[in-house]
């Protein structure tokens, strides 16, 4: 589909939500190579193999932007004090993996999920007009996209053999 403007990804919202600014689970934006120009994040410097995240550095805590803030780490204050943070309080880690798990006794009413970041590095400080940190969405689907790619044709496979609602 042709369009006059560099496309950057598709945003599906679900059909009953209203709109409302910043994160909310009814709308995704999805990106993939056949719908991005900026699909990944990469750094200067570093392998695209490894992942570059904007977490806020809080007392001794690495938290995301989400509400309320997902922990995604914890280190000794005296650690964290060595981190040149900006303005916001934003620094860049770079880490190897993100995995999410779900406890034995989850519901689907209440489910429960522990995310776990492998071999995390302070990298820098964040830049200067960076305003916030990253979603725990954007750590895991910045993940998913290096280890195991899900394309926009997959997506739409699926949907064809769900039989509607």
């Amino acid at each position: 589909l042709a369009v006059p403007f560099v496309r950057d990804g598709l945003q599906f919202l679900h059909r009953e939500s209203h709109y409302e600014g910043g994160l909310t689970p009814l709308m995704l934006l999805w990106k993939d190579l056949h719908c991005s120009t900026y699909l990944s994040e990469v750094y200067e410097g570093v392998d695209p193999s490894i992942q570059v995240v904007c977490l806020k550095v809080r007392e001794s805590e690495l938290l995301t932007c989400d509400e309320p803030p997902y922990v995604v780490a914890r280190a000794p204050p005296e650690v964290c004090a060595g981190w040149q943070a900006n303005r916001q309080g934003l620094a860049l880690f770079k880490i190897e993996g993100v995995s999410i798990a779900y406890s034995d006794d989850a519901t689907a009413t209440d489910a429960t999920a522990a995310v776990r970041v492998e071999r995390m590095e302070f990298h820098g400080r964040a830049a200067l007009k960076r305003a916030d940190a990253d979603s725990l969405s954007k750590l895991l689907f910045q993940q998913a996209l290096r280890t195991l790619p899900l394309t926009i044709h997959d997506m739409a496979q699926a949907a064809e053999r769900m039989e509607p609602a």
